[in-house]
């Protein structure tokens, strides 16, 4: 599979009745956090909108003002007009917080094709770094909340499908000196979206991140109940983040991303509203993931 034809996988469009519960489950988490948080009409910022095909904005749209963000604003307008907001209630922005284009894929997936060397690879993703472009003023946005749910695993997985696609062209030591590259990227993209999402937001982050890959129910009802377990519950009720449920993050990006929020608390940046939750994402017929949801209030 090339590069052009696997993004045109990327569309969820299809997965839209398949995912009706965890939709309706993860709206109503939001919708729950907003209602006992925010002002009516303040402006609630959605990280990596796509197709929302995950998030009810129209429910959302009802009480409060949306600014849905993502690479693909022409994307953003569809959604937008097939929910029949208009722009005064529901703005679309791309922020640019991690500007990587379709040529800088393409070239990854050259430099795979035709066998490069380690160096060549390591050289590719130091100027990809050095070369990437500011995000842009942030100064005209601002925002109650900010909700950020199955962005970071995203961020990447591109180079990382890439990367499988033609993992038969490099040796084992190589492709583990290249995931390592990888994972680096992973931290400097989840770094520059929590940098920019701190920039706009006033109150509230609300974060969703799949802990693992489940291939059966089975595997789901044993990963949701290990996490559950994880959770500590609070002296006057609500579940809060141990720490303990680091261990039990595996997906790319997330696992970093998770710590990045945790450090947040224990430094008093953050502070968290005893709203723990975790909903299951049945996200094909043959792959689920537990979602580990989180809410937060800024300090």
């Amino acid at each position: 599979m090339n590069y052009s034809n696997m993004i045109k996988t990327e569309k969820t469009n299809s997965m839209y009745e398949l995912w009706t519960p965890y939709r309706n489950n993860l709206t109503s988490y939001i919708q729950k956090v907003l209602d006992s948080n925010c002002n009516k009409n303040s402006w609630i910022a959605i990280w990596g909108a796509g197709g929302c095909n995950d998030i009810e904005i129209s429910e959302l749209a009802i009480n409060y003002r949306l600014l849905l963000i993502d690479r693909d604003v022409e994307e953003l307008i569809a959604v937008r007009d097939r929910c029949g907001l208009s722009s005064d209630i529901c703005k679309v922005v791309d922020v640019g917080f991690w500007n990587v284009t379709d040529e800088d894929y393409e070239m990854f997936q050259a430099l795979l094709m035709d066998g490069a060397s380690l160096e060549d690879k390591e050289n590719y993703f130091n100027d990809l770094i050095k070369n990437m472009l500011p995000p842009i003023d942030l100064s005209d946005f601002s925002v109650e909340c900010s909700v950020v749910v199955g962005l970071t695993s995203q961020l990447n997985a591109r180079f990382a499908a890439l990367l499988h696609v033609h993992k038969d062209k490099m040796p084992h030591i190589e492709m583990k000196h290249v995931l390592e590259l990888l994972n680096n990227l992973n931290k400097l993209a989840v770094d520059r979206l929590f940098m920019s999402l701190r920039q706009i937001t006033n109150k509230i982050i609300i974060s969703g991140y799949e802990a693992c890959t489940c291939y059966s129910n089975e595997e789901l009802v044993i990963a949701r109940k290990q996490l559950e377990s994880c959770l500590d519950e609070g002296k006057e009720g609500g579940s809060f983040l141990s720490g303990d449920e680091a261990s039990l993050i595996k997906v790319a990006g997330n696992e970093y991303w998770h710590k990045l929020l945790y450090k947040a608390i224990l430094m008093d940046k953050l502070e968290e509203m005893g709203m723990c939750q975790i909903i299951d994402w049945k996200f094909t017929e043959s792959k689920s993931y537990p979602m580990l949801m989180v809410a937060l209030l800024i300090r």
